[in-house]
């Protein structure tokens, strides 16, 4: 499965560098599900996790009184 995108920002990185971040943010992200992806894949999920607010800036729905 190519999941790779465009991403010169992360492109260069290493392998478990990629990995490492990822799984900063995504903190469900397992290290041997991550190892079986390529640099590639790796790099374009990584900028796709970057581009998405963090959980604690979503906004809950206002109450009702």
């Amino acid at each position: 499965m190519n999941l790779s995108i465009s991403s010169p920002a992360y492109s260069k990185l290493p392998k478990q560098e990629l990995i490492d971040r990822i799984m900063r943010i995504n903190r469900s992200a397992r290290l041997e599900f991550l190892q079986l992806f390529t640099e590639a894949d790796l790099a374009g999920y990584l900028e796709r996790l970057d581009s998405v607010p963090p959980r604690e800036e979503y906004t809950a729905w206002p109450m009702a009184c």
